[in-house]
């Protein structure tokens, strides 16, 4: 089954328990493994300190980002085997734009 793309903003910076942290630094490392083959192989995830199903005081419900984690992640990845030029989200837009996904 196909999914829909979406175009969803990027955190700025990981969430305090992005599971692409550190354990010290109050990541869940132990969903790393999995997640990372899914951001190489599928798509980026949604963080899970945002979206939809998640309601903050107040009823206030924040609207869904893509993981910073795993953004990094494909960054690094897509870079070192030379498929965008530098690490950065700028590099990964003009990729996309090249390609005519955006």
């Amino acid at each position: 089954m196909s999914k829909k793309a979406v175009d969803l903003p990027i955190r700025k910076d990981q969430c305090k328990t992005c599971p692409f942290r550190d354990k010290e630094d109050g990541g869940w490392e132990h969903f790393r493994p999995l997640l990372i083959g899914r951001a190489l192989s599928e798509a980026t995830p949604i963080c899970h300190s945002t979206g939809k199903a998640l309601v903050r005081h107040g009823g206030e419900k924040p609207k869904a980002h893509l993981c910073r984690g795993a953004r990094n992640l494909q960054l690094g990845f897509f870079h070192s085997i030379g498929f965008i030029s530098d690490p950065t989200d700028e590099a990964w837009d003009a990729k996309c734009r090249e390609l005519k996904l955006k």
